[in-house]
């Protein structure tokens, strides 16, 4: 009897520890994504717009193809935009 209770408190003090460990990892990409540029301060940043220039293009590589992606699963509303040739993360959106 004591062994199926020591199992129990062990099992949900695990199950504890896990949920705050993957709740710290949230909080972090959180801070993180908030690091990056939002839309409007990147083009200024990077001078697009300017000289009659349509549309976004990477910083890196000058590629016009992004894509964007959800910052914890294709449900979140946190977007990253990516350079589809480069792989260098641009800037944030909220959708």
């Amino acid at each position: 009897m004591n062994l199926i209770l020591f199992l129990i408190a062990a099992g949900l003090g695990i199950a504890y520890w896990l949920w705050r460990q993957e709740r710290q990892l949230s909080e972090q990409r959180h801070k993180r994504w908030l690091r990056f540029p939002i839309v409007d301060d990147y083009m200024e940043r990077h001078g697009l717009n300017r000289n009659g220039q349509k549309g976004i293009t990477c910083r890196c590589c000058g590629s016009r193809s992004i894509r964007q992606f959800g910052l914890e699963g294709w449900h979140d509303q946190r977007r990253i935009h990516q350079c589809n040739y480069c792989n260098a993360n641009l800037y944030r959106s909220y959708r």
